[in-house]
C-alpha cells in the first residue's frame, strides 16, 4: 500500500506486535493505533484518511473497497505484489529489521513430577 500511496496513514489495532508500527515507519507510512473492532477502526479510517487498516485477528479493510474488509482484497493485492516483483518470496517476506524469527519453547514436566 505504502509504495502506491507514499506517506499514508496505516491502521493497526493495539494487540498487533510492536513489529508491525515499526514496518510502518520504515516503509515510509504514518501508525495509528486503534481499539479493537471494526466499527472503531472504520470510523478511525474515516477521521484519518487512512489507506489501509489491519487488525490481529486477520481482517484487512481498504480505503478504496469502502473501508470494507476483504480477505480477497488482501491476496489480490500480495498476489500482485509477487507478480512484479523479481526477488524470491524469502526476500520479500524477510526484508525488515522488525521481523525477526522467534522460537518458542515449551518446557516439558515429566508425569510423576506433577
Amino acid at each position: 500500500m505504502l509504495a502506491k500511496h507514499p506517506g499514508s496513514k496505516i491502521i493497526h489495532n493495539l494487540i498487533c506486535s510492536r513489529a508491525v508500527p515499526e514496518v510502518i515507519i520504515e516503509n515510509g507510512g504514518i501508525p495509528i493505533r486503534s481499539r479493537v473492532g471494526h466499527s472503531f477502526i472504520k470510523s478511525l479510517m474515516a477521521d484519518t484518511g487512512a489507506v489501509f487498516a489491519g487488525e490481529h485477528s486477520g481482517h484487512y479493510y481498504f480505503r478504496d473497497n469502502y473501508r470494507a474488509d476483504s480477505g480477497l482484497i488482501a491476496a489480490l493485492v500480495v498476489l500482485e505484489m509477487l507478480s512484479t516483483d523479481t526477488r524470491p518470496l524469502s526476500e520479500v517476506c524477510g526484508h525488515s529489521s522488525a521481523t525477526q524469527t522467534r522460537v518458542r519453547s515449551t518446557p516439558t514436566c515429566p508425569t510423576r513430577t506433577r
